[in-house]
């Protein structure tokens, strides 16, 4: 049989243990969850970034009477 004070010692590391590892995986999934918000923001911004962009470029329209070998757009792209 175990010595009642090495008995409450045992108790006591093994509760500051147990709550001292739930602490750091919770600070873990708290910093996770503000990593991956902030890759989600950086994403849409990428995506906001690019619209524009694209939105700014000049339309380019196939000019049908300098290339007489156009034959209109491709019949794949209007299966869809």
């Amino acid at each position: 049989m175990m010595h009642p004070m090495k008995r409450k010692a045992l108790i006591v590391l093994l509760s500051l243990g147990t709550v001292g590892g739930f602490a750091s995986g919770f600070m873990s999934l708290s910093c996770h969850q503000h990593r991956q918000r902030h890759r989600f923001r950086e994403m849409v911004t990428d995506i906001c970034t690019d619209a524009v962009r694209a939105a700014q470029r000049p339309a380019v329209s196939p000019d049908r009477d300098a290339d007489p070998a156009w034959q209109g757009p491709s019949p794949s792209n209007n299966a869809r």
